[in-house]
């Protein structure tokens, strides 16, 4: 999704947590996850912006969420940036045209959470 975020109460998102979860018509097939875009990079688990890691990803397979656990060094830019290297992928299980809902929820680490963000994706 594009669109940033702030923290009023901090100059980082140190333990918050970024959560992106696929629709309900999830299959095996799908995944979530964070990839290489721009200043975002990922090794392993480790993701870094602008080559300094601010958090670790998990799960994003089917029905599971991806998550992100942000630490010290995630700032507000650093985490828009995060958010919008997120990836939907799925193999022939959907039928091209198909649109399913992906949403994107963040807590801030100091007891602040996010709306929940939908964006919708079409299968090429």
């Amino acid at each position: 999704p594009s669109g940033m975020v702030a923290d009023n109460d901090s100059a980082n998102l140190d333990t918050g947590v970024l959560t992106v979860t696929k629709g309900g018509d999830a299959v095996t097939a799908d995944g979530l996850d964070v990839v290489n875009s721009g200043l975002v990079t990922v090794a392993t688990n480790n993701v870094s912006y602008n080559g300094t890691v601010v958090g670790v990803k998990a799960g994003g397979t089917a029905a599971t969420p991806l998550t992100v656990t942000f630490d010290a060094d995630a700032t507000p830019e650093a985490v828009s940036a995060v958010m919008k290297a997120v990836q939907f992928t799925n193999d022939t299980t959907h039928v091209s045209g198909d649109i399913s809902s992906v949403s994107f929820s963040l807590t801030d680490g100091d007891s602040g959470t996010s709306n929940t963000v939908v964006v919708y994706v079409r299968t090429p």
